[in-house]
């Protein structure tokens, strides 16, 4: 099976490899001031008919200035572009046609995907008090998810009402007194555990069953920006990494009933923006530098 590729270049070139060959297939080229930090490629149906792979693809991308657009693979331009006043996005997760878009004014706003149509937005909920820097689905159902804060809190949500149903602090621990943690990244691999990337190089698990800390690794010396992980739920392993551009990775231990830290590896010489577990086997990872780690 022939998987693909989208890295992103300071400039917002966004490239299109063949993991079978690794060669770059086409890029899109950079739009004047629009700074790309996530991407999402997904498909219109889970059975395509059409043997050209681009036309059952879509591509969407967000930014720091504020922008959500989807990409058209005929122009490489963009064909749809969203933007209002709540300032960043800083991240964006899709699932069920639906898009939940992280702003920089603390609200969450909710983008409908439907198949052969442009997106369109369809609700808002009520702001939080700190800026949303991360967010993820709960991996096991459609309507739970979470939201990682520039305070150091973190909020699980229910979709369908938008009311906030359990909020834990993680300023516990921090290294430096009166500083607020910052939450990078989040990732659910099921309705219990919940794991998170923060400001002072900790990777906090949480039992969302409970709602307070699980247990926190520390051995990363900078920010942890970014996750990505197996879909081996009975077996889940975590790939992690950031700004020291280490790459840690973690493995649940059923004796013990924790987690531990088993390995750890260093690819790149700068900070690690992003990870990309495909087929359970080829890490990829990507950063400040220019080249790309598989």
């Amino acid at each position: 099976r022939d998987l693909h590729s989208f890295p992103t270049r300071r400039s917002s070139d966004l490239r299109f490899w063949s993991t079978n060959s690794w060669v770059q297939l086409f890029k899109f080229p950079g739009l004047k001031n629009i700074q790309t930090r996530r991407i999402w490629l997904t498909h219109k149906s889970s059975s395509p008919i059409d043997n050209n792979i681009f036309n059952n693809l879509r591509l969407f991308t967000i930014g720091l200035n504020g922008y959500f657009i989807e990409w058209s693979f005929e122009t490489l331009l963009p064909k749809y572009t969203y933007k209002n006043n709540g300032g960043a996005i800083w991240d964006f997760k899709i699932k069920n046609k639906l898009c939940l878009l992280a702003y920089d004014d603390g609200a969450i706003r909710i983008i409908k995907i439907k198949k052969n149509e442009d997106p369109f937005i369809v609700k808002q909920f009520e702001k939080t008090r700190s800026k949303i820097l991360s967010l993820c689905f709960e991996n096991s159902t459609n309507n739970i998810f979470y939201t990682g804060h520039s305070t150091g809190v973190i909020n699980k949500w229910d979709l369908k009402t938008g009311n906030i149903l359990t909020t834990i602090n993680t300023n516990q621990n921090v290294k430096k007194e009166n500083e607020k943690n910052l939450i990078w990244t989040i990732c659910s691999i099921n309705s219990q555990y919940l794991f998170a990337g923060d400001s002072n190089g900790r990777l906090l698990i949480l039992d969302m069953n409970v709602g307070n800390i699980f247990q926190e690794i520390n051995e990363h010396k900078g920010d942890i920006l970014t996750m990505s992980f197996n879909n081996n739920l009975a077996e889940p392993i975590i790939y992690y990494s950031g700004v020291d551009s280490l790459i840690g990775c973690i493995k649940y231990d059923k004796k013990n009933n924790n987690f531990v830290f088993t390995s750890s590896f260093r690819g790149q010489s700068h900070d690690v923006n992003a990870l990309s577990l495909i087929d359970n086997n080829i890490l990829i990872s990507g950063g400040n530098t220019t080249d790309i780690c598989i």
